[in-house]
Parts: structure tokens; sequence; C-alpha cells
């Protein structure tokens, strides 16, 4: 355990301090289930670099909230790296860069293997010149070319390039990588890329920005949102233009957008029905 006095790459408190409540994932993806079981639902996702805290916790399980995005969900203990309450106040603070391609390898000197890692990976206290990080008492070396730091500007042009990144990666329920995604998992992944977090679930992404009153005024990057016939918001995408949209539904793709939904052209039929649009950014 590092110390303030001994081996300390960022002045580590000593392990009574991190007898603490916070934690970081230093895997690729780590899945938060529904319940503390390997056969659970899975909810959602872990970046690497991103943070929780801790509310329960077991030998095998331990229950977390996401701060990157406000959910709770159960994690495999041994999967996440417990950090002091000093340490994650300085990742809060710090400057991060983040993972701007599909995948990305990253080396770690404590395994001193390569690793894989996917788009809105975190890194912080990064060395550009030496292209190393470093944070949890760890080491890592990444190409300054798979990184992007803090945020990417947002415009339609980069809009469609990042979101094109993304076609035809499969629908995975409670995915955020390009292994497998749902479709608020591709507008919250999306949406980090250029320094807004959203919430995780569609029902509570539709809670934010401004409504856009008239379907004509419907721009790239405003978020669509679809119910079904109880009027529940089950689905969200991303417009191009107010006649395209681009969202996950079996497999990320790009769609024709109506004042009634979305337009299949491959089943030859509206799929989603529109309930409003909300702008972003």
């Amino acid at each position: 355990m590092w110390s303030e006095n001994k081996n300390s790459l960022m002045g580590f408190p000593f392990e009574e301090e991190i007898n603490c409540h916070y934690a970081v994932s230093l895997l690729p993806l780590l899945p938060m289930r529904a319940e503390p079981s390997e056969k659970a639902e899975m909810l959602s996702q872990l970046l690497f670099g991103e943070r929780c805290f801790v509310k329960e916790r077991s030998e095998k399980w331990t229950k977390i909230h996401n701060a990157n995005h406000s959910y709770d969900g159960w994690v495999d203990s041994k999967m996440i790296t417990k950090i002091s309450v000093t340490e994650n106040d300085n990742l809060e603070k710090a400057d991060f860069w983040q993972v701007k391609n599909v995948v990305a390898s990253c080396f770690s000197e404590k395994l001193q293997q390569n690793m894989l890692l996917t788009f809105g990976s975190k890194f912080y206290n990064y060395d550009e010149k030496k292209e190393i990080a470093f944070f949890a008492g760890q080491v890592y070396k990444i190409s300054k070319e798979n990184l992007v730091r803090r945020n990417v500007d947002f415009s339609e042009k980069t809009l469609l390039e990042i979101t094109s990144l993304f076609l035809n990666v499969p629908y995975l329920w409670g995915g955020k990588s390009a292994l497998g995604i749902d479709c608020s998992g591709f507008t919250q992944l999306i949406f980090g890329a250029f320094g807004v977090q959203l919430p995780r679930d569609a029902s509570q992404q539709v809670q934010v920005g401004q409504t856009v009153d008239f379907f004509s005024q419907a721009k790239a990057g405003d978020l669509a949102f679809f119910d079904n016939p109880e009027g529940k918001i089950v689905h969200v995408g991303i417009l191009l233009d107010n006649k395209t949209i681009i969202h996950a539904s079996g497999r990320v793709k790009i769609e024709d957008f109506y004042p009634q939904g979305i337009f299949s052209a491959e089943q030859n039929k509206y799929t989603h029905s529109l309930r409003l649009i909300k702008r972003i950014i």
C-alpha cells in the first residue's frame, strides 16, 4: 500500500484512510449488475478510469454508485480498485484525457502487459511528452494519438465522425462500448465525448435539456425520444439532421426520421413512435 512517506506517486494516505468508500475501474469493461450474482441482469458497464462510490461491500460483491452517471449496481469486488478520499478528490479535480478511438492499446507497468481499452476510457495526470499516465498507484503508457484532452469540440462534422465509429455495433442491454451497446449507453457515451454527462437511461435522459417545440426546428445533436403504447419512454437516438437519426436498435444504424418516428427501410415500417425532441448542446 502506498503511503505519504514511501514509494508514493501522488502522496497517497496511509492504509487507515484507504478503508473508505471510493473506488476506480482499472479494467477495460466492468459489468454492473442488478443483483449480487453473475447471473443477474447487466444494468451498465464501468469503463477504464471511471470512479464510483461504494455503498455496500461483501467479500465477493460490492454495490457501487457510478460517479460518472449516477447509477447503482453490483460489481465483482475483485474487479474494482479502492482509492482514498484524498485521491478521489484529486481525480475529480484533475485534468484528464479520454480514448477517442473505438479501441486503443494501453501498456500497464504493473502487469507488464497490454490492455485493449474502449472509447471514452479516462486517463489522469497524463504526461504528453512521455505518453504515460499515473493514478491509483499505477502507471500506464498509451500513445497520445489515441487520446483527446478532456472533450471533443462539438460540430455536425465531429458528431458524424464519432457516431459513425459505432455503425453496426451490436445491441447489448447495458452495454457501453463497440463490443455491444444499448440505445441510452450510446447517447451517453457520445455526449460524454463532448463533455456533456447524461444520465444512464432514456427515461432519465428525457429530463435533461430543452424541448424542441417544432419538428422543423430539430437539428444535428438533438436527442429524439420514443415511447411505447403505454406512454413510457423506451428508446432514444441522436439526430444527424432533421431527417436522419443514428440509434442502437438491433445494431447501431442510421435511419430516416419523420414526425411519426423512425422509419426502417429494412422492415418497410415505422419501428419507433416519436414522443419528443430535446436539445442538449
